[in-house]
């Protein structure tokens, strides 16, 4: 696992943000989760309203596993697919 920088939602690109869904997990169940389907994570700290828009303060990581883990879990993808 390494902390790759700080998360900055370009503003405009998607016009307006309809929904943001927060979830709380245990973190080794997100890291897992993540490392098996390839995703970076977002962490979330607070989110600031500066109106008319919001803004999120939080980290972005970038997880990694040995080639055998993906090549397991590519093995599963392939199989259920």
């Amino acid at each position: 696992m390494s902390q790759i920088g700080t998360l900055i939602l370009p503003e405009g690109r998607l016009k307006e943000l309809a929904y943001v869904f927060v979830r709380q997990w245990e973190f080794d169940d997100l890291k897992l989760e993540c490392t098996r389907n390839i995703l970076d994570l977002a962490s979330v700290d607070e989110i600031l309203e500066k109106a008319p828009s919001y803004s999120f303060s939080g980290d972005l990581f970038k997880f990694s596993a040995p080639p055998e883990f993906y090549q397991n879990r590519f093995n599963e993808l392939f199989e259920s697919g």
